[in-house]
């Protein structure tokens, strides 16, 4: 059996809340994703760390495009995209501030990990446990309300719950 989550199901979820859907209670949480890096994804473009030293000279390979960014504590040189391309670049203020602004949040907060996990009291002795789960990492670190709607239904679609709890054991 796979849950089936309503969308005001899927907003208590995405809000952190606890959510009861086919006798199980079913909760999402978020941790720190430490084995997904930016230069994972091209999507983002390419970063090169430069640290306290403003003076640093543009990197081998990024072009003039590239610019420094600050996260308040490191600065890096950023090279956006390389599939994106220039006129767009130079034209579109809104995708290089919002690109600009999710490989800043990357860099100062890391990737995170979203988990779904299903929890059912047990028929033989009573106890909460913990009957499925699915996870997904490297989720950008402040994740908009429908992306995360997104998420958790895709992890719905991966579980299986079993019809006892004891089938678990």
């Amino acid at each position: 059996m796979r849950p089936t989550f309503t969308p005001e199901q899927l907003d208590h979820l995405a809000a952190g809340e606890t959510v009861e859907a086919g006798g199980v209670a079913w909760t999402v949480n978020t941790s720190g994703d430490a084995d997904t890096q930016l230069a994972d994804f091209d999507c983002y473009g390419r970063v090169e760390w430069i640290g306290r030293r403003p003076e640093m000279q543009r990197p081998a390979g990024f072009s003039g495009r590239a610019e420094k960014i600050h996260t308040g504590r490191d600065a890096y040189w950023w090279e956006p995209p390389a599939d994106i391309a220039p006129a767009v670049w130079h034209s579109d203020a809104q995708l290089r501030r919002s690109l600009r602004h999710s490989v800043l949040d990357i860099l100062a907060h890391g990737f995170q990990i979203v988990s779904l996990s299903g929890r059912r009291r047990c028929e033989c002795c009573g106890s909460v446990r913990e009957v499925t789960g699915a996870a997904l990492g490297g989720v950008d670190p402040f994740p908009d309300a429908s992306y995360l709607r997104d998420i958790i239904q895709d992890l719905g679609s991966m579980v299986d719950v079993p019809e006892t709890v004891a089938a678990a054991h």
